[in-house]
């Protein structure tokens, strides 16, 4: 999705249109994620047992230098506020 937002911009800074797609992409990305049962990294289980299934679905986070699946540019990992963030440059430009 090219002219998307750095995960650096501020929220104040972002325009209608960006707002509008962020918020249709947190909400695909959340429904599909618990209805994967959610993300494990580590060792969290669900009150089954059952360890979440989103993480390899995951098209950007935790794949820094491997190619992004919209346009094949090596993807970028930062920190942020003290939390890891991965995105694609290229999809991604400075603002």
């Amino acid at each position: 999705m090219c002219g998307n937002a750095r995960p650096t911009t501020p929220c104040h800074q972002l325009q209608p249109e960006q707002v509008q797609r962020l918020r249709t992409a947190l909400v695909e990305v959340l429904s599909a994620s618990i209805g994967a049962g959610g993300t494990t990294f580590s060792d969290f289980r669900d009150i089954k047992g059952v360890n979440g299934n989103y993480g390899g679905m995951a098209w950007v986070y935790g794949r820094q230098g491997q190619p992004c699946r919209t346009c094949g540019h090596p993807l970028e990992r930062i920190k942020l506020v003290g939390r890891s963030t991965h995105f694609c440059p290229q999809c991604q430009p400075k603002g």
